[in-house]
């Protein structure tokens, strides 16, 4: 699994699609994370998601490039193996979001 995941059915399947993977269920809350690493050991990136939230929810921007956070292809591994049902990839997407803004900020300022 090393291409974006995809939540909705709207998105076309096509010539070059080499695999679908479709989860049945959906987890309404997820627990805390354990810190198994799981997330870590499934990244074909090298990412560490399990410091993702952390950082992002700290501010420690600086920090989330230490752990891999823009290599990170948003494959859905993470999320897959976690066995607190984070919602690892939706923060990863957040954290990059955060960070590009971050850019154009400091772009714009010169």
């Amino acid at each position: 699994m090393t291409a974006p995941a995809i939540f909705d059915l709207k998105t076309p399947v096509t010539k070059g699609t080499s695999g679908i993977v479709a989860l049945d269920e959906q987890i309404a809350s997820p627990d805390p994370c354990i810190r198994c690493g799981k997330c870590v050991q499934v990244c074909p990136y090298g990412v560490m998601p399990l410091y993702v939230d952390t950082y992002l929810e700290q501010e420690r921007f600086s920090e989330l490039e230490e752990v891999g956070l823009t290599n990170c292809r948003e494959c859905g591994g993470c999320a897959f193996v976690c066995p607190a049902h984070r919602p690892l990839l939706q923060t990863i997407r957040l954290a990059k979001a955060k960070l590009g803004k971050l850019a154009g900020e400091v772009k714009a300022n010169g």
